[in-house]
């Protein structure tokens, strides 16, 4: 028979309420509340009883205090005299509970606890529910920016959009933990000033918290699926494996300052540095590890071969190859003999944007003409004319060239596409082999190595239109 129990319960800090009738219930089941920790509440096997609870909040308790204040102390002998034990902390709640019917409750001044739980939110979670808010928003706003300047790219990317959907989710958690509490705290003080109590916190309100956190879970596991399916398994498992240990190191490093006895305070102090340094130093180790990837080649997927090429100049070097079935090949457009070509395609999708990306690459100095183009499908209407702006706008730094030196592209509407729209690359008046060809919500970049035929372009047409 099992003799502990771990739960990962829906309470809020200051739903004292719903905390006291959940452990009577769990008490009547043979469960009596051990601890309260980070991340669980651990319970203890007990005989089935009937018990009271009661809920407090005292304001000299900390979760960094090495041992309990002398008036801590002084107020746990008073409860215990009065026939109440001290069941678990949780940083200011102090959790008691009783078998006798006729026990002198603990608190009768409804005004003074509910100041006690608004000082006991302020220092232990409402700063830390704006600090995760405001990071969330932070994140959100540097992933608008990514979408602004490579929309197609983030707007197709699964583990994008999820990552972006678990901030949104993570911001409404801590709104609604803000938010609820202000809105409690606000009607609370409306009725104990009426000589009434604080209010308690519906069950439909808990549940609520406790399903968008579990959707914002599930959106963060998907997208690390989602990296898992991109070849980025390797990274996602190191940056949550760095997070995990993070957290572990910080709540070791805080426990062991508490057996030693270092003040309150001083503790506070040294846990928060330490949770900065070893969160930047995560975070260098993730930027260090996708530099180390991209140098070994540990990015994506592993080609299907290497082979030993000679360069120009005589040198050999490895030539990695892939063999992706593409859409439309060189081999369709030119006439090809014996080219060691490397063909890759790649592929993602969302609801909003599909894109495909093919690319036909021979070894440096082969003369063998390469091909490179995308195909994006947009599902949403209103995102068609954003990202063909994307598309059409050249490089930041070639608009502080003249005119007359910059790569534009012009619309040529070519009837050899059978496209609603063409647009071709210029340089200096001539065509740079690149066009951009609309078909429906379609969009096609093409990137020959010269400009293509009216031949050449039916077989692109028939191959890479809507």
């Amino acid at each position: 028979m099992r003799t502990k129990k771990f739960r990962l319960e829906p309470y809020l800090f200051y739903d004292y309420h719903g905390i006291e009738t959940h452990l009577e219930q769990m008490a009547r089941r043979g469960w009596r509340l051990r601890r309260v920790a980070p991340f669980y509440w651990e319970y203890r096997r007990a005989e089935p009883e009937a018990r009271t609870f009661a809920v407090t909040y005292f304001s000299e308790a900390s979760e960094f205090n090495p041992a309990p204040t002398e008036n801590q102390r002084t107020f746990h002998g008073y409860c215990l005299d009065a026939g109440w034990e001290l069941e678990a902390e949780w940083a200011q709640m102090q959790v008691f509970s009783t078998a006798g019917e006729d026990s002198i409750p603990i608190e009768t001044d409804e005004s003074s606890k509910l100041r006690a739980i608004n000082r006991a939110m302020w220092k232990n979670f409402l700063p830390g529910n704006l600090l995760m808010l405001l990071l969330a928003v932070v994140q959100l706003l540097l992933q608008g920016q990514n979408v602004l300047r490579n929309p197609v790219r983030e707007l197709s990317s699964p583990s994008t959009l999820l990552l972006a959907a678990a901030w949104v989710l993570l911001a409404l958690c801590e709104v609604l933990a803000v938010g609820g509490y202000l809105v409690w705290r606000l009607r609370s003080g409306r009725s104990v000033a009426a000589g009434g109590t604080c209010l308690e916190r519906r069950a439909g309100h808990r549940r609520l918290n406790l399903a968008v956190l579990a959707v914002t879970w599930a959106a963060l596991a998907a997208a690390v699926g989602a990296l898992f399916l991109n070849g980025m398994g390797w990274l996602a498992a190191a940056s949550l494996a760095g997070a995990a240990a993070l957290i572990l190191l910080v709540l070791a490093f805080k426990s062991l300052l508490k057996r030693l006895g270092v003040p309150a305070g001083t503790n506070r102090a040294a846990t928060v540095a330490v949770s900065v340094v070893l969160s930047l130093l995560l975070t260098g180790g993730v930027f260090w590890l996708v530099l180390d990837g991209i140098r070994g080649g540990r990015l994506g997927r592993s080609p299907a071969a290497t082979e030993l090429v000679t360069m120009p100049n005589g040198t050999q070097t490895s030539w990695e190859i892939y063999r992706d079935p593409l859409p439309l090949t060189a081999e369709e457009l030119y006439a090809v003999d014996g080219a060691l070509y490397s063909r890759q395609w790649t592929h993602s999708a969302t609801p909003l944007v599909s894109l495909g990306e093919g690319r036909q690459d021979a070894p440096f100095g082969s003369g063998a003409p390469e091909l490179f183009y995308t195909v994006a499908d947009i599902a949403l209407p209103a995102l068609f004319e954003p990202i063909l702006e994307d598309y059409l706008r050249v490089s930041g730094y070639e608009n502080e060239l003249p005119p007359e030196e910059r790569r534009q592209y012009r619309r040529t509407d070519d009837p050899a596409w059978g496209a609603d729209r063409v647009y071709e690359l210029f340089y200096r008046g001539a065509s740079q082999g690149k066009y951009l060809v609309c078909w429906g919500g379609r969009i096609v970049t093409l990137q020959a190595d010269s400009p293509l035929t009216a031949e050449q372009i039916a077989v692109a047409a028939e191959r890479l239109g809507g």
